[in-house]
C-alpha cells in the first residue's frame, strides 16, 4: 500500500471530510476510501481508449467494446480463443478530417 502526499484547497478539503464523516462516520480510513474510489471512477473514465475494438467471428462483429479488459472478459465467457476470432482496432473519433493535409 503506497503513501502519498496531496495538496488539497481549504473548500475542497473541508468537502472531502464532510462527505467522509457522513458516509464513514469518522471511521478511521473514511477520506482513503473516498479519495480511492474517486481515482479509480476517473482513471476508469481516462481508460477508456480513443479506439473501438471489434471482435469478428467469420467476418460479422459479435463484441465491440472501447475497452480491451472488456473483450478479454467476452472472450472468457464464450470460451473463445484469441485465435479463434479477429479484433479490428478502429478510431473511436465521430468525426474525421478528410483530404489532403498541406503542408507550411
Amino acid at each position: 500500500m503506497g503513501i502519498l502526499t496531496v495538496k488539497l484547497s481549504d473548500h475542497v478539503e473541508k468537502l472531502l471530510r464532510e462527505e467522509a464523516f457522513r458516509r464513514f462516520g469518522g471511521r478511521r480510513g473514511g477520506i482513503s476510501k473516498i479519495v480511492e474510489e474517486a481515482l479509480i471512477a476517473w482513471l476508469q473514465k481516462k481508460k477508456e481508449s480513443v479506439r473501438l475494438y471489434r471482435v469478428l467471428i467469420d467476418g460479422k462483429v459479435v463484441f465491440e467494446s472501447t475497452d480491451l479488459d472488456q473483450i478479454a472478459e467476452f472472450l472468457k465467457k464464450n470460451n473463445l480463443s484469441p485465435r479463434d476470432v479477429r479484433v479490428v482496432i478502429l478510431p473511436s473519433k465521430d468525426k474525421y478530417r478528410l483530404g489532403p493535409r498541406g503542408v507550411r
